[in-house]
């Protein structure tokens, strides 16, 4: 499945000429619509009266006159295994009341809702069937409710990133992630969903893009949790552009700052080990045994491994190397020419 790239802009947010088009209770401002992919829309069954659909079923208004209940709308169609989900919607009204809420859940947890039509509560959640994030910055589970992230309302943009592939479901607000939500969604048919108690509440969906995971979005997670990586990826010209219109969703998992000479260092050791180039460039202090004599260079290899712990712990010293072959590691090098394949990397037998 190609996936198609979009427009990229980090900061996205409402400005001051935005609250001039805050017009009859609702946010009326494009903000945040940069990314113009929708795979799915908001779904109405026949006969529901308690939310309303505009002609585009973008934009969807819980209780359009007044609330007598909890009013819930699911997304029209469901989600596929080992897949990669992401979607956003913003918030274009003043939240209130009980509860608004989104997450996902499975058509038997829908069915479960018409108990709870005409009474005020936190919907998303009551059942082991439903999975819901509050605007109060709670997320419930199966009646069990806890404190998650942040608190949302007018002109917040929620997104939901399910990992459909390892069963796990995380949030963003304002493209901010707010880390694992939840986990043990594998192979469980799931729909998008959102629920409010508030008359008039309204939220629009901004985007829904689907991505299959792919050796590249592997290392680019690799990347995200690894500082000296980040920054070398981040400095590279074109390619941080290129994978931020690719996986906009996708954010560092790191702080970005300067470390110290020592992390550094032993953020190379750790990298280096499990890098052909660097196992080849330390072969002369034998922390590689070489193919080709190794029965005469494993004693010399054991001696000089255990050279290299501390004598306070067993963890291995960190090695000052040249920093040349990191910018040439594995790992940014598929993410530039996709392909682990280098010629001059090979072991010769």
């Amino acid at each position: 499945m190609a996936m198609r790239t979009v427009p990229f802009n980090k900061f996205i947010n409402c400005t001051e000429k935005c609250w001039s088009k805050y017009i009859n209770g609702k946010l009326e401002c494009d903000c945040g619509s940069d990314i113009r992919i929708i795979e799915w829309f908001w779904e109405k069954d026949e006969g529901e009266s308690n939310f309303h659909l505009d002609p585009k079923n973008f934009i969807v208004t819980f209780h359009p006159v007044y609330s007598s209940g909890t009013s819930v709308v699911r997304g029209s169609t469901p989600f596929k295994q080992n897949m990669h989900y992401y979607w956003e919607l913003k918030m274009i009204s003043k939240l209130y009341g009980t509860d608004v809420m989104i997450g996902v859940g499975t058509k038997e947890g829908l069915q479960n809702f018409t108990n709870y039509r005409f009474r005020f509560c936190s919907m998303l959640g009551l059942d082991d069937q439903t999975w819901g994030y509050s605007y109060h910055g709670k997320i419930q589970h199966d009646k069990l409710t806890r404190i998650y992230g942040e608190s949302f309302g007018l002109s917040s943009r929620i997104g939901v990133h399910l990992d459909m592939c390892s069963g796990k479901l995380e949030y963003y607000i304002n493209r901010k992630p707010l880390g694992v939500a939840f986990t043990g969604l594998k192979k469980k048919e799931l729909y998008p969903m959102a629920c409010a108690t508030a008359a008039q509440s309204s939220m629009r969906l901004i985007c829904s893009v689907s991505q299959e995971e792919t050796l590249q979005m592997l290392c680019l997670k690799c990347v995200h949790q690894n500082s000296y990586l980040y920054e070398k990826y981040s400095s590279i010209p074109g390619l941080y552009k290129l994978y931020s219109q690719k996986y906009f969703w996708m954010t560092p998992s790191i702080a970005c700052k300067k470390v110290s000479k020592e992390q550094e260092e032993e953020e190379l050791y750790y990298l280096a080990m499990n890098n052909n180039s660097a196992k080849r460039k330390q072969k002369k202090n034998f922390l590689v045994t070489p193919r080709s004599n190794k029965k005469s260079s494993s004693k010399h290899a054991r001696s000089s491994r255990e050279g290299n712990f501390s004598a306070r712990s067993n963890r291995p010293l960190p090695l000052k190397m040249d920093f040349e072959f990191v910018q040439d590691s594995s790992v940014l090098r598929f993410l530039s020419h996709g392909t682990l394949n280098h010629s001059e990397d090979s072991d010769s037998d």
